[in-house]
């Protein structure tokens, strides 16, 4: 237990709200005084006015602010009128790291057991990836939709099938390997249209990726 004056605890064993943080200080002074300041405004105090940003300006300016009691309506306004304000939508972004980091296979999957090294590839059972072409994911995206890509084409042709027909020429669309049913043995295709799609489709992905 935590004791405060006047023997009033604070049950840390459950059943109760939990403290979230503390902080002890200690000093020998005999008429000690807290810091009030927020210690990001206390450090760009300590900063020579004449070195600060306009953003680290704001800061301070933001807080001594909320200190002046002759302001308190005036704050409350511009707090309700920035909850009102349009802000855009946000959304998490990768950065590239500095150095490519080293990818190794887990023994039957467990990671303290790292086996042979590897790096970015495609299927050698697909096209080739182009040698001009970087290893990342802009590169990936770019094998995707290339021209000569056997895939890409058919796997649209087969979804636009099912939209009109009710079943793709293939009749499991999330499965295209070689366990699935072959392409056309439904009623209503033709392998000729099928290959005509498959074209048209190709060359207007190898068009619009350059």
């Amino acid at each position: 237990m935590l004791f405060r004056p006047a023997d009033e605890t604070i049950d840390l064993r459950g059943g109760k709200p939990n403290i979230g943080k503390f902080r002890l200080s200690v000093t020998s002074s005999e008429n000690p005084k807290g810091d009030n300041l927020p210690a990001n405004v206390r450090r760009i105090l300590s900063i020579p006015p004449g070195d600060r940003t306009k953003e680290q300006k704001r800061e301070v300016f933001s807080f001594y602010r909320t200190t002046v009691k002759e302001w308190s309506e005036s704050n409350s306004k511009t707090d309700d009128l920035m909850r009102e304000w349009p802000y855009g939508p946000t959304s998490l972004a990768l950065s590239r790291r500095p150095t490519q980091r080293e990818t190794r296979i887990f023994k039957r999957g467990d990671w303290k057991r790292p086996g042979d090294s590897v790096t970015p590839g495609t299927p050698s059972v697909l096209h080739p990836f182009p040698a001009d072409l970087p290893r990342n994911r802009l590169g990936l995206a770019r094998w995707i939709v290339e021209r000569n890509n056997p895939l890409t084409a058919r796997v649209i042709v087969n979804r636009i099938w099912q939209q009109y027909f009710g079943a793709g020429l293939v009749t499991t669309p999330e499965d295209f390997g070689s366990r699935c049913e072959t392409p056309g043995a439904n009623a209503g295709s033709s392998p000729s249209t099928s290959n005509e799609m498959y074209t048209g489709v190709s060359k207007s992905i190898g068009q619009s990726s350059r």
